[in-house]
This record gives structure tokens, C-alpha cells and sequence, in this order.
């Protein structure tokens, strides 16, 4: 089997966003404090590929500065607004990646176009909550 098939959906979505955008997602990795990016075993395994990646460091419960936290509220909604429910899970597989593959690429681009603004109000809110 080729490397692509071994994929998972969320990666190769990923891969989809990245390509969208015009960049790489192997340029750069955030941690973001969540139990399993702490674990001793990947900072050991990011500290000996470090010339393979940026490694950034994020604060920890910050929604705000998280992208994929509106992208999962923009999906969400549209799964929601879907009639008839979705009467079993695969189903609701095949809707989430249908509205996944579907997503607008504009959508990614003004995401990363509000990452300075964002930043710029978490600081202001000192760390708080902001209105993203």
C-alpha cells in the first residue's frame, strides 16, 4: 500500500488545507499544552528532528489563537443545519467529510490573515478570553 492510503482522513484533510493555502504542514508544529503533546516521549522525538521543524510554542486553553477551533464550529453548524439527522454513523462519517473536502478555501485564508489580530487581542486580554 502507498503512503497515501495509510493517510488518515484527518491527515490528508490537513494536507488539503495546507495545499489550499500554498504552504506545508510539515513547516511548522504547535503544541498546545493538551496531556498528550506534554508527554516526555514527544519532546524527545520533536528536540531530535529540530531541523525538520518550527516548533512553536502555544499558550495552554487558547481557543482563541486555534483556528481549527472555528473550523470545527463552522462544520459543526453545518452538520447541524442538515435534515433529516444523521441515522447512524457512517452517515455522519460521510457528512463530515463531505462538508471537510467542501470547506472554502477562502474560509483557511482569512483564518490565517486574523492570526496577527488575534494574537494582538489575546495579549491585550492578557491571556482571556477575546471575541474570536
Amino acid at each position: 500500500m502507498g503512503k497515501a492510503a495509510e493517510l488518515s482522513e484527518f491527515d490528508r484533510g490537513q494536507i488539503v488545507m495546507a495545499r489550499r493555502l500554498g504552504t506545508s504542514i510539515a513547516e511548522t508544529v504547535r503544541l498546545d499544552n493538551a496531556p498528550c503533546h506534554k508527554v516526555r516521549f514527544v519532546w524527545e522525538w520533536f528536540e531530535e528532528h529540530t531541523d525538520e521543524f518550527h516548533l512553536m510554542s502555544w499558550p495552554p486553553n487558547s481557543p482563541d489563537l486555534n483556528p481549527m477551533e472555528h473550523i470545527w464550529d463552522v462544520m459543526e453548524r453545518q452538520l447541524r443545519a442538515q435534515t433529516p439527522p444523521c441515522p447512524n454513523i457512517s452517515t455522519l462519517r460521510d457528512r463530515c467529510l463531505d462538508i471537510w473536502y467542501n470547506l472554502s478555501p477562502v474560509m483557511y485564508q482569512k483564518l490565517v490573515a486574523s492570526m496577527p489580530r488575534r494574537v494582538v487581542a489575546v495579549l491585550k486580554a492578557k491571556g482571556g478570553a477575546t471575541h474570536y
